[in-house]
């Protein structure tokens, strides 16, 4: 199920926002969201090229910020671009050197709702590893209620997580759906630092597996919920040693914990 009921995976999802005519070849016309690059490609000013390097949080913001209070818009390009370089100015400070984190998104999102008089409540929400399927079913809850799910990966390099495409046809190396020929194909994406923004949920019964549908990079993908929740949990176990001056990567690891969260919109 997905933004605004159930939906055939093997049709692209017209329901939510997309851009025509941006720069770059790796998304589809119009694109599935917006994408950090294209700013890169711009590459204006400095601006630009903190979107690109720093951007992941702004977008799905700006995305989300689109679909709620203006509707699964679809943009052309120099309309998307000052959006977002917009969006950028209303965070000010708060865009900091290494991104727009959660809880300046939760302020903004909440600041949009009293404007328009929406009563919503927003705010993150930590990953919960030990008891996952009530992570499961805020998403869902927020989906049926046509709130795309801003999520995060908080973690290094070393743990970065696969993203993967539907595929009608299947070969022996993808993940069939059920008893199906369908799948999904491992693409060449894979991130350890990044937000994107959850769209809809397939549910495997026979393989007792969920795949979130994400806006990634302009792209259609899934995440397999499971490898999300199993790089979170090991990173996690990171952290658990004592926090001494010498014990520098269980300090790091466990302030990156944090950004391990979706953004709950109720």
């Amino acid at each position: 199920m997905g933004l605004g009921g159930i939906y055939d995976p093997s049709e692209d999802d017209k329901r939510f926002v997309g851009v025509y005519n941006h720069p770059g070849s790796g998304s589809s016309n119009p694109s599935y969201g917006g994408n950090q690059d294209w700013f890169g490609i711009v590459n204006k000013d400095s601006d630009d090229q903190y979107i690109c390097t720093s951007g992941c949080g702004l977008i799905s913001f700006s995305d989300v910020y689109s679909y709620l209070f203006v509707g699964a818009q679809k943009y052309d390009f120099s309309d998307y671009y000052d959006f977002v370089r917009n969006n950028l100015t209303l965070y000010g400070t708060a865009a900091t050197p290494f991104g727009v984190f959660y809880g300046s998104m939760c302020q903004a999102l909440e600041a949009l709702c009293d404007e328009t008089g929406l009563d919503i409540d927003v705010y993150p929400h930590s990953i919960n590893t030990n008891n996952p399927d009530l992570d499961l079913e805020a998403i869902v809850y927020m989906l049926r209620r046509l709130r795309p799910v801003i999520m995060s990966l908080c973690i290094d390099d070393d743990y970065a997580l696969n993203y993967y495409e539907f595929s009608t046809s299947v070969t022996s190396s993808g993940k069939t759906l059920g008893d199906s020929n369908c799948g999904f194909i491992l693409t060449s994406d894979a991130a350890s630092q990044h937000y994107y923004t959850v769209t809809g949920v397939i549910f495997d019964d026979i393989a007792d597996e969920a795949y979130l549908r994400v806006s990634n990079g302009g792209r259609e993908q899934y995440i397999i919920f499971s490898e999300y929740i199993e790089l979170v949990r090991d990173h996690r176990l990171l952290s658990q040693g004592p926090l001494t001056g010498t014990n520098y990567s269980s300090l790091m690891f466990r302030g990156w914990d944090f950004g391990n969260i979706i953004i709950v919109i109720t």
